[in-house]
């Protein structure tokens, strides 16, 4: 069986960052992304942070425990090797798009009298109390 083949393809100026622990920051303003990169390597053994800065094109490639990244648009052009990578992409609207509970108008009021009296002094108590004895007879 073979492993799962993911790719991701970015193109945009980014940042590069040096972190703690062999680990690489590639910053882009728009779109926004940050990919995070570990002990990323190159063929050649050039300094990874002079191949990394100014690209434009960033075609990663993650497969088991290796991560192949294709720079291109770069002074310097060339592959990378790294031990680990984490893309963060914001989404837009992403509230919009996950499946969230929706409340409705007797639900809203509820929870929040609910909230209202666990702010009350003693209303935690009150409320602990009042679930453990539904909860002793059974559901209604």
């Amino acid at each position: 069986m073979s492993p799962k083949l993911q790719s991701r393809s970015l193109s945009a100026r980014y940042v590069t960052q040096r972190l703690p622990g062999g680990w690489w920051r590639l910053r882009a303003t728009a779109p926004a992304w940050i990919l995070y990169l570990r002990e990323p390597r190159g063929a050649d053994g050039a300094d990874i942070g002079a191949v990394l800065a100014g690209g434009s094109t960033l075609a990663i490639s993650w497969t088991g425990d290796a991560v192949r990244l294709d720079l291109g648009g770069s002074a310097r052009s060339g592959t990378l090797h790294a031990a680990g990578a984490l893309l963060h992409e914001p989404l837009d609207r992403l509230y919009d798009v996950l499946p969230l509970a929706r409340y409705d108008s007797r639900e809203r009021r509820f929870w929040g009298r609910v909230m209202t009296i666990v702010r009350l002094p003693g209303g935690a108590w009150l409320i602990e109390r009042f679930a453990r004895r539904r909860s002793a007879h059974g559901p209604p």
